[in-house]
């Protein structure tokens, strides 16, 4: 059931709240599984279905739960490898080797 956020739309302490979970949420997906697997694994785990479960819509306690849910499961998943990194980052104007 997704729940009503009309008082909490603005709120800055919310949306820290929802910043902090997709970033907690985004290392389990980004580092171990395929995105829409994590995403089915947490609707799972809140009750909700696929389809609700979207972390810019959740309360402050929604969040919460992501977060404890997430942070829970991580002892037991290994962190990809750095050598892995999709991406490097650059410093502007800084040039790539060829």
């Amino acid at each position: 059931m997704i729940r009503p956020i009309h008082a909490e739309l603005g709120s800055t302490t919310v949306q820290q709240y929802r910043g902090k979970a997709h970033r907690v949420f985004d290392r389990l997906w980004k580092n171990n599984y395929q995105r829409s697997q994590a995403y089915t694994w947490l609707a799972k785990q809140m009750g909700l279905s696929r389809k609700e479960c979207h972390i810019s819509m959740f309360t402050i306690e929604q969040c919460k739960e992501v977060i404890h849910l997430v942070t829970t499961l991580q002892p037991t998943i290994p962190d990809r490898d750095p050598s892995e990194k999709r991406f490097e980052r650059r410093k502007v104007g800084e040039s790539i080797a060829v």
